[in-house]
């Protein structure tokens, strides 16, 4: 099919053009080493660092809570590796794919929910960044009044709709600079929180019960 003068226009100004139809061969073009960068990105986001206060709320002990972290990520991303190579192969998004188990039709029920979940992880995502702006501009003594919880929030939110519509190649750009920013900034907020913690008071925090130990694992696991 021959795209139109629009189409070839938005395709060259980076906007992604596809949507569930077969992805052409000459258009897949990447390796899987580079996921890397927006994997690796998105899962050191601010929400990530809430993880560790998620997990230890289960009301279990630390070693407890780093072995459950440990085999959530580990077990969750083998699943997502498996999973993806349906869609390799049948070079087709996930949920288009998945209408040769469920049908056409059926697969509209496992397509809600995966929207349902989508929306619910972007609002999680949304306002710890916004409250996480917040609180580094309060800390730094800056202004962190609701005018800026309410430009946080713009800006975030721009960002959400403009990476939803940019094509691979603007997206992969763009996390080539946060997978750097983000890295580094979580190393520098990691060595200025160490020395803030009293690693008795951790060391002193008493087991939990197993059922919440496998609640832990399968809260990381799903995050």
């Amino acid at each position: 099919m021959t795209m139109s003068a629009s189409e070839s226009t938005r395709r060259s100004a980076g906007i992604e053009m596809t949507g569930i139809e077969i992805i052409e061969e000459s258009e897949r073009t990447a390796r899987p080493r580079n996921l890397f960068l927006p994997w690796f990105a998105s899962n050191i986001s601010v929400f990530g660092m809430s993880y560790g206060a998620f997990v230890l709320g289960f009301g279990i002990s630390f070693w407890q809570a780093t072995v459950a972290t440990l085999l959530g990520v580990v077990v969750s991303f083998i699943f997502c590796g498996v999973i993806a190579m349906a869609g390799k192969r049948g070079s087709a998004p996930t949920m288009v794919a998945s209408r040769a188990a469920f049908g056409v039709q059926g697969n509209k029920v496992p397509g809600i929910i995966s929207w349902i979940t989508s929306i619910g992880w972007e609002t999680s995502l949304a306002i710890s960044a916004v409250l996480a702006t917040a609180t580094v501009f309060s800390r730094l003594g800056w202004s962190s009044g609701a005018t800026v919880k309410v430009i946080a929030a713009i800006v975030v939110a721009l960002l959400i709709v403009l990476g939803a519509v940019a094509g691979y190649h603007i997206i992969m750009r763009m996390q080539s600079v946060l997978t750097w920013v983000t890295g580094i900034v979580t190393i520098i907020y990691l060595v200025m929180a160490v020395r803030a913690i009293h690693w008795d008071a951790v060391a002193a925090i008493p087991p939990g019960p197993w059922q919440s130990v496998v609640g832990a694992l399968t809260m990381v696991m799903t995050g």
